[in-house]
């Protein structure tokens, strides 16, 4: 599990990444160190995120990392690289004498990344082992109506390592406030963090296997496919209940 100033974080901006700073400091669960990455299109996202549905309770706290670093005095190193795999990522991560780091993006780390004696925490949108793939939770919106997001320890292999959480989820989102966008830049980075959370605080879900375990990676989807899922939750919207993205099945 994550422990106060006992890991490092590699901050990839991105909704996803400040939803998990925010996180971090709800649970006063710091890191000793944090390593920024570049990324032309973070802000932008944040932004997006912001004004979409529920996008503002993703960041109660802290709106920027140079605010949580000063907020919380974390060192910050800042590098102008946008690959994780960058030789200059790898050589801060070998200097910085942290030894596990919680991960929130900047492409899927190569093999050198793994022979430095680091451990990378990663919180999956899908359920691990059975469903994989960047944008598996589409899928499984699609075809079953599930949601869920996964606590993992990376391996060199795609989306191999045991999973440490399994956390469910359930969403009822009126059609207005539904698009792709919401999915991408709100839904996404809030199953992810509030699995984070529920990590951090030693949670645990009894979890039933899928009927049909994907048996393949769940890659960038269709447009038409995407559609698709988001006329089924369109559908899906009981106006006798609650609106929002909600914990358990």
């Amino acid at each position: 599990m994550l422990s106060n100033q006992k890991f490092g974080l590699l901050y990839f901006p991105g909704p996803r990444a400040l939803a998990y700073v925010n996180v971090l400091a709800n649970q006063k669960v710091l890191p000793s160190i944090i390593i920024t990455l570049a990324n032309k299109r973070g802000e932008n996202g944040i932004r997006k995120s912001r004004d979409l549905p529920f996008g503002e309770k993703l960041f109660p706290k802290y709106l920027t990392i140079e605010d949580f670093s000063k907020g919380e005095n974390i060192p910050i190193v800042e590098l102008d690289v946008e690959s994780i795999n960058h030789p200059d990522v790898i050589s801060a991560l070998s200097n910085s004498g942290q030894r596990e780091w919680l991960f929130t993006g900047g492409g899927i780390l190569k093999q050198p990344l793994f022979e430095v004696g680091i451990k990378y925490i990663h919180i999956h949108p899908g359920k691990l082992p059975e469903v994989k793939g960047s944008t598996c939770f589409y899928y499984s919106l699609l075809f079953n109506n599930t949601l869920h997001a996964s606590v993992f320890y990376m391996t060199p292999k795609l989306d191999s390592g045991k999973a440490l959480l399994v956390k469910p989820f359930n969403i009822n989102i009126k059609p207005s406030d539904l698009s792709s966008e919401f999915i991408d830049y709100v839904l996404d980075p809030w199953i992810r963090a509030s699995a984070l959370a529920s990590f951090i605080k030693q949670e645990s879900y009894d979890i039933t296997p899928l009927d049909t375990p994907s048996n393949r990676p769940c890659y960038i989807m269709h447009p038409v496919l995407r559609a698709l899922t988001i006329k089924k939750l369109h559908s899906r919207f009981d106006v006798n209940k609650p609106e929002g993205i909600f914990d358990g099945e």
